[in-house]
């Protein structure tokens, strides 16, 4: 499922869950809803290391159709407020406060009048990786320095993998996966 599906199919699975019956109204329901990132461009956000975690610009807008019509969005402390509003609440927060959230969120966030809480990691700040499962994932996706992932793994206390030389025509995963898996994938 891309993006774009998954934000039509997540409003309407909150829809189902808060509603017994078409007849039953949405009084008093409230969520959270938990995203991490919002890149400039939908193809890097379906790469396969990035689509659990990433939206693109027109996924992240059609969610927010979609969430408008399901609910009403709100601030984070008002969605924690008990409430009997006819139409639920969502409050959106954003994990780890990625520079992409400032830069591709905000200014659709702004556009629709929709508050948003972004939370910041400050444990990152300074580290130029980020967070090691973004390290590996981007590692292995594109070449970078194999160094670079053996850092990410030890400052998580991962077990290492073997210091070896790239030469510039092996990809990264060639350190991990023996050629025989790789050639029957």
């Amino acid at each position: 499922m891309n993006g774009l599906d998954l934000a039509q199919d997540l409003a309407q699975r909150l829809r189902g869950h808060w509603r017994r019956s078409l007849a039953e109204p949405l009084w008093g329901r409230s969520a959270i809803i938990v995203l991490h990132r919002v890149l400039p461009s939908e193809q890097e956000a379906r790469l396969p290391h990035r689509a659990p975690w990433c939206l693109g610009p027109e996924s992240f807008e059609r969610l927010l159709v979609a969430l408008c019509d399901v609910a009403r969005l709100v601030s984070l402390p008002t969605a924690m407020q008990l409430h009997h509003d006819p139409k639920a609440r969502i409050a959106l927060t954003f994990d780890a406060g990625w520079r992409d959230n400032a830069d591709v969120a905000v200014p659709l966030l702004e556009h629709y009048a929709i508050p948003a809480s972004i939370f910041v990691n400050t444990a990152w700040l300074g580290h130029p990786g980020g967070h090691w499962r973004e390290v590996i994932g981007e590692g292995l996706w594109q070449v970078v320095a194999a160094h670079r992932i053996r850092e990410a793994m030890g400052d998580a206390c991962l077990p290492l993998p073997p210091c070896l030389q790239l030469t510039p025509t092996m990809p990264i995963a060639a350190l991990y996966w023996p050629t025989s898996c790789s050639s029957a994938r």
